[in-house]
C-alpha cells in the first residue's frame, strides 16, 4: 500500500485491525511511504483487496483517495513475519528531549533524551504521526512537573506515558492520586496503555479510565492533551471547559490545518484564548488557555 506520511500510521492500525499478523513500514520519501500487512489468507488476493478497500470505506468514505496512492495483493514465501516487519523502525527524536523507540530495540546508556518505549499495534499513537508528534512537543513544552494532567482519547497511552516519564526523570516521587489521569472509551486500547505503561515502568503514575468523556467526573486538570479530530474537539468543548479551570491549558490536535479557525473560534467563545499554533506536515496542534 503506498501511501503518504500523514496517512501510515491510521493506515497501519487499520491493516492491525483487519486481521494482518505483522505491517512493514518502509519510508521511500518525505512523501511517500510503503506499508506491506502481511495475512494469512483463507481467500483469493483478489477477494483480500475488495474486503481492504470495502472496510476502508465504511470506516472513512470518501477520504481513500487521499489516504493511499497504490494497493496490491499477492502471495509470498513463508518467512519469519515475527521479525521481518519490525526491520525498518527506528527511534523517532520528536522535539528537543523525547525519544519514540520500540520495545526491541537496545537502549543506549549515553541516551539523554526522555525514551518512550512504544511499540506499533492496535491503538493509535505509536509516535510515528504528525499530530502524535505535536501532542509530545507540547507536552515538552506546556507540561508542568507535578501538576495535573489529563489525557482524553489516551490510545495507546503515549501522551501520558511521556508525562509520566518526565516526572520520574525529575525526581517526583509517584503519588497516590495519580496527578496524570488518561480516558479512552475503547476498553482494547485501554488494555493496551496500561501495558504500555508498565512497559515504561510509569504504571503507577497514571490512572486509566475506560469509558466516554461525557460520563467522565474530575477535579479540574491544569494540563488537558486531546489528539482527537476537529469535530470530535468542536463537540467536546464543553466538557473541556468543565474539566478545567482559570490558567489551565488545552494541547488540541488531530486537526488538519484547514479546520484551526473553526476550532479556535468556538473555544473562543467558550472562554479559551490562543497561546500557540505549531504546524507539522499538513497537521496543526492548538495550544489554549482558559481565561
Amino acid at each position: 500500500m503506498e501511501v503518504s506520511p500523514d496517512w501510515g500510521e491510521i493506515l497501519s492500525c487499520f491493516l492491525f485491525e483487519q486481521g494482518a499478523e505483522g505491517v512493514h513500514v518502509r519510508e521511500e520519501s518525505s512523501e511517500r511511504t510503503v506499508l506491506a500487512g502481511y495475512f494469512f489468507l483463507e481467500s483469493s488476493s483478489d477477494r483480500m483487496k475488495k474486503q481492504l478497500c470495502g472496510s476502508w470505506k465504511e470506516q472513512y468514505g470518501g477520504k481513500k483517495r487521499s489516504a493511499w496512492s497504490g494497493l496490491s495483493v499477492a502471495a509470498v514465501p513463508p518467512q519469519d513475519w515475527t521479525t521481518e516487519w519490525r526491520k525498518d523502525y527506528r527511534p523517532i527524536p520528536v522535539g528537543k528531549t523525547i525519544l519514540v523507540q520500540p520495545s526491541w530495540l537496545p537502549v543506549s546508556p549515553a541516551e539523554k533524551r526522555t525514551v518512550v518505549l512504544m511499540d506499533p499495534g492496535n491503538a493509535f499513537g505509536s509516535g510515528t504521526h504528525a499530530s502524535t508528534q505535536l501532542c509530545l512537543m507540547g507536552i515538552e513544552e506546556f507540561h508542568r512537573c507535578g501538576e495535573t494532567v489529563l489525557d482524553i482519547g489516551c490510545g495507546s497511552g503515549v501522551l501520558a506515558i511521556a508525562a509520566a516519564l518526565r516526572e520520574e526523570k525529575a525526581g517526583l516521587s509517584p503519588d497516590a492520586s495519580r496527578r496524570i489521569r488518561a480516558i479512552e472509551p475503547d476498553l482494547d486500547a485501554v488494555a493496551t496503555a496500561r501495558k504500555n505503561a508498565r512497559r515504561n515502568r510509569v504504571g503507577g503514575r497514571i490512572r486509566f479510565w475506560g469509558q466516554s468523556l461525557e460520563d467522565f467526573r474530575s477535579a479540574p486538570s491544569s494540563l488537558i492533551v486531546a489528539n482527537l479530530t476537529a469535530l470530535d474537539l468542536i463537540h467536546l468543548s464543553s466538557d473541556m471547559r468543565r474539566l478545567s479551570r482559570a490558567g489551565s491549558l488545552l494541547l488540541l490536535a488531530g486537526l488538519e490545518v484547514r479546520d484551526i479557525f473553526s476550532v479556535l473560534d468556538h473555544y473562543r467563545r467558550g472562554g479559551f484564548r490562543k497561546v500557540k499554533v505549531r504546524k507539522r506536515q499538513g497537521w496543526a496542534l492548538l495550544v489554549l488557555q482558559r481565561t
